[in-house]
């Protein structure tokens, strides 16, 4: 027997409005960029880099600016607010030990994130858009 799959989306009040934010990211990029190749390769190798090697991590105080990172903000946004994790290193007897403090972020702090996000990169395009194309 087959299963059906449900036709119920995860997160129904937020799907649509979460859909038209990326598509409207998604094309401001392709104008930004001249091409749809950078705007579609943008966020995947960022989110490569920051998965794979924590690329952000890397760099001294940076812990502290972890909330502000989109990854945060987006879970935030679609579970309703979420945990995350930052190494603190302390020095003991034997040496440097790393601890992880959990920070939370609220469903609001998500949102304003994205739409604030969103805006900014429309508001980049339609100016690059208004220099470079409408003579």
């Amino acid at each position: 027997t087959r299963r059906r799959r449900s036709t119920t989306p995860i997160c129904p009040t937020r799907c649509a409005p979460t859909r038209a934010a990326c598509v409207g990211l998604g094309g401001a990029l392709a104008v930004l960029t001249r091409t749809t190749i950078a705007a579609t390769a943008i966020p995947i190798v960022y989110l490569f880099l920051q998965m794979s090697v924590g690329v952000l991590y890397l760099i001294p105080g940076f812990e502290r600016l972890a909330g502000w990172l989109p990854e945060h903000n987006i879970a935030a946004y679609l579970n309703n607010g979420t945990t995350y994790n930052i190494p603190v290193d302390r020095v003991t007897e034997h040496g440097v030990v790393t601890d992880f403090v959990e920070r939370s972020l609220p469903f609001a702090q998500g949102l304003v994130y994205l739409l604030v996000l969103v805006g900014v990169v429309a508001a980049g395009s339609l100016l690059a858009f208004r220099r470079r194309d409408v003579t």
